[in-house]
């Protein structure tokens, strides 16, 4: 591990990793958080969970810009630099790095905004965040850093004082590269914009949805990728070489590789507060999404017919795994779903399916080792683009409350509820179902245990 570890750094690393070298401190934990048009107050929201640490913490704030920034962007980057210089300096590691001392907790605060320092906007915050965790793994390399699961969180996040208890928890029970990421659980809280904070429960409802769609279907991929939840084990983030550089969607990027190399972990405590507001920071997101909704209104949800063919998908696939007939698995979805065979049968055939079945099998031997191996073709993004085929082809979108009230996966849940009960309460049933998720599994347990029918 000690090997993949070096050779992340000497070759694909961030220059920002070299500067652990001159840190002479040494800290329990790290958190890595991205800052670009944020408010100049951000570190509040990460005192009561520092205070609660048993250990040093030390936040890596990386402040963010792309050369092309609006004016208000750059004063407000500006405004929180200003902030960030006013604190004690510990140490001036570079031009743009420096470690300071908050009231709780260090800061090592890097400008990636001021001119010459721009992010690329293609970049973005995926940048941002590698930048951070690039740092925060040379220092775990270097043992300036103790503990191997690295928090991620955002600017609009507050932590709760079990955060990293939580984090340290995880560290005790996974060996490195045993888990690739530690998913805490998390809610939206009020901004003081009553429409934005209400559109935002709705975002985070079809967050949900989905989840607990991919879980009714027996997919390794139901888990939530939203990046202020994240804490990565280093040794994992080497295996995968890092966030990709991407000005949006670097989580659900970052999760579908680790979950292919080790357990993606479902926390119960550590909850991370997200404070609802308005954003255009990066081109999808929850602030984008919520001030759509706003403006437009409820938001549509997927047809939940389009998870129970999905169902049938990966219960041929599993069935393939087993006895390598690729037309078993075409047969399934037509007994399954006869309705929608051609539709499913047309993405298949676009994505390849006969080809990579082909070729797993040649290269894999069946059983276990030929089922881990398709459900890490067939991956996340493979499943959110089956399920947009089928919407595209034959089950558009429903209005919210219809989609909720006929989902059978959603049976017993009160519908009748405020947005945030009704959140509170499909998140209780994300956590009853199994805690670990992720096609590294899957080499070691039947995949219909990742049903939340079977939790």
């Amino acid at each position: 591990m000690r090997g993949a570890i070096d050779k992340y750094l000497a070759r694909y690393a961030e220059p920002e990793s070299r500067l652990a070298s001159a840190i002479g401190e040494r800290y329990q934990y790290a958190l890595v958080v991205p800052a670009c048009d944020e408010r100049s107050d951000l570190l509040e929201g990460y005192e009561a969970a520092a205070r609660a640490a048993d250990g040093r913490v030390l936040v890596i704030l990386v402040v963010n810009g792309p050369p092309d920034a609006s004016a208000s962007t750059r004063a407000c980057n500006q405004a929180l630099w200003s902030a960030l210089r006013a604190l004690p300096e510990r140490a001036r590691l570079a031009d743009g790095a420096h470690l300071l001392a908050a009231s709780a907790f260090d800061v090592l605060a890097l400008d990636r905004f001021s001119d010459g320092r721009g992010v690329p906007s293609r970049q973005g915050v995926g940048l941002a965040r590698r930048i951070g965790m690039d740092l925060a793994l040379a220092l775990w390399s270097k043992d300036r850093l103790a503990c191997g699961v690295i928090g991620s969180t955002d600017a609009d996040a507050a932590l709760t004082a079990e955060y990293f208890p939580t984090i340290a928890a995880a560290s005790a029970e996974f060996a490195p590269a045993e888990i690739g990421a530690l998913l805490l659980p998390f809610s939206h809280v009020a901004g003081g914009d009553a429409a934005i904070d209400r559109a935002t429960l709705l975002y985070e409802l079809t967050l949900r949805y989905y989840v607990l769609g991919l879980a009714s279907a027996g997919s390794p991929y139901a888990y939530q990728s939203v990046g202020s939840t994240l804490a990565i084990d280093a040794a994992s983030y080497a295996l995968v070489r890092g966030f990709p550089r991407r000005a949006a969607g670097e989580d659900f990027y970052l999760l579908d590789k680790l979950g292919k190399v080790a357990s993606l972990v479902r926390a119960r405590a550590g909850r991370v507060l997200i404070r609802s507001r308005r954003s255009e920071r990066v081109p999808f997101g929850t602030g984008r999404r919520a001030h759509q909704i706003a403006e437009q209104g409820e938001p549509a949800l997927y047809h939940p017919d389009g998870f129970h063919a999905l169902a049938a998908l990966l219960e041929g696939l599993d069935a393939f795994a087993v006895h390598g007939e690729l037309a078993r698995v075409v047969q399934n979805i037509r007994e399954r779903v006869p309705r929608l065979a051609r539709a499913v049968e047309a993405q298949l055939s676009a994505i390849g399916l006969d080809t990579a079945l082909s070729e797993a099998k040649s290269q894999s031997a069946l059983g276990a080792p030929l089922r881990r191996r398709i459900h890490t073709w067939f991956d996340a993004l493979k499943t959110l683009r089956f399920i947009h085929a089928l919407r595209d082809a034959e089950l558009p979108s429903l209005p919210m409350g219809e989609a909720l009230s006929r989902a059978p996966f959603l049976a017993g849940v009160r519908l009748a509820s405020s947005p945030d009960e009704l959140c509170r309460s499909l998140e209780a049933l994300e956590l009853s179902a199994p805690r670990a998720r992720g096609p590294a599994l899957l080499g070691q347990a039947d995949p219909r245990a990742f049903t939340h029918g079977s939790s």
